[in-house]
């Protein structure tokens, strides 16, 4: 298992040049002592829908000119 882990985190610093093992590389820890399956899904969805409204707001909405 140590062997897979280690295998793992090597596969996502060559493909992505990311530590996965460095919790400031994630946008989302669950730490699943405290929260059931269904919670944890529930917050995972409310993450992505305030991630999609955030990306929206930064999109402008009409051609802005300067003057």
């Amino acid at each position: 298992m140590k062997e897979q882990d280690r295998e793992s985190v090597e596969f996502v610093k060559s493909h992505f040049s990311k530590d996965p093992t460095e919790p400031t590389q994630c946008d989302l820890l669950l730490n699943r002592s405290r929260w059931s399956i269904v919670e944890s899904v529930d917050l995972i969805i409310q993450a992505l829908h305030l991630a999609e409204e955030r990306a929206n707001q930064a999109e402008p909405t009409s051609l802005q000119v300067p003057w």
